[in-house]
């Protein structure tokens, strides 16, 4: 896969033709430049990755000519993660290089970190995490700009779970409104790929018979990034087997497929090359019981890992999703526990 951008000239070609880079994968290509132009002199040439994370943070400004104060929204990067190689040394110190018009082509390879958190949005001013690898040819004189070329990547953190881990087995759950109508039951798993069938047990106690409109399922992502947080309804059913009943006691086993589309793994990281940063993505399953009345309606959140390859579901990049000797009893004591 290549990539050249503006009049650089510059192609960064991976051998790999990956939509999706997973981390303890070399990342290895060539970097090609056609110098159609003049004779340039540098100093070095090198290629380097770049993690970074992109998010806003608001702060008071005194307006001059009015003499009040507004919030204003500034938009901060902050590069976590760096790895460089030179593609081209001068063998001599503080002698330049000399390269004519012609064609140049220079290998390179990164191993990358067991430790990086996933590509998240991709957009310049959303809170992000984004890669890119640049290439650099250094001009040898400050008036003169460096020729320079980005590519974007995205990198995803291998998931591997034992076979034994309680987020492979069943997790119960359970809940009630004021009218005393529970809902209760199972999820036979709780990791997922996208495109996987999520399965599970409900039981509903309504001993007052009040009518039940539906139930909703849904699967929000949880993301907070440095000081942003945003949740986001990433896929939302009507239970078929559940609608406009006023049954006493209800039992459905379900099986709903998990939207097949990419997602960025269930990740915690922190840490930073330049400053910390934090980056937690979590995702949970939402059951929300529409019942006729006011106030009747309640819901149980159920937290669930979102993993990369099928009989994999934890994340490695400071790994980050906590274990238990039970499958986790509530949404609450696991959030404690991840953070």
């Amino acid at each position: 896969m290549g990539n050249s951008l503006g009049t650089s000239g510059i192609t960064i070609n991976l051998h790999q033709n990956n939509p999706i880079y997973f981390t303890d994968e070399p990342l290895s290509g060539t970097v090609c430049w056609n110098n159609r132009h003049e004779t340039v002199r540098t100093s070095t040439v090198y290629i380097i990755l770049i993690g970074e994370v992109g998010y806003t943070a608001q702060r008071m400004a005194f307006n001059p000519s009015d003499g009040t104060r507004k919030a204003v929204t500034e938009f901060h990067y902050t590069k976590f993660y760096s790895s460089k190689i030179s593609l081209v040394d001068s063998p001599f110190e503080n002698e330049l290089i000399v390269l004519s018009r012609g064609q140049y082509s220079w290998p390179f390879e990164f191993i990358l970190s067991n430790y990086l958190p996933p590509t998240i949005n991709s957009r310049k001013y959303d809170p992000h995490v984004r890669y890119y690898l640049q290439v650099v040819i250094e001009k040898s004189s400050w008036y003169k700009s460096n020729i320079e070329e980005l590519q974007y990547l995205t990198i995803y953190p291998r998931i591997n779970l034992p076979p034994n881990s309680p987020w492979l087995q069943r997790s119960f759950f359970e809940d009630q409104n004021k009218n005393e109508i529970s809902l209760k039951g199972f999820i036979s798993k709780t990791c997922f790929i996208p495109g996987e069938s999520i399965e599970f047990t409900i039981e509903i106690d309504n001993p007052r018979e009040f009518r039940i409109k539906h139930i909703d399922l849904s699967i929000f992502q949880s993301l907070e990034i440095a000081t942003n947080s945003k949740q986001m309804n990433i896929f939302q059913t009507i239970l078929p087997s559940i609608q406009d009943t006023n049954g006493r006691q209800i039992k459905e086993t379900i099986s709903v497929t998990a939207p097949a589309v990419s997602l960025p793994p269930s990740c915690q990281f922190q840490g930073g090359s330049e400053e910390p940063v934090s980056i937690l993505n979590r995702y949970f399953i939402k059951l929300a019981a529409d019942v006729e009345g006011i106030s009747m309606n309640f819901d149980i959140e159920i937290p669930i890992i979102i993993a990369t390859e099928p009989g994999s579901c934890a994340c490695q990049s400071s790994a980050l999703i906590p274990q238990y000797d039970e499958p986790p009893p509530s949404y609450d004591s696991v959030v404690k526990h991840i953070k």
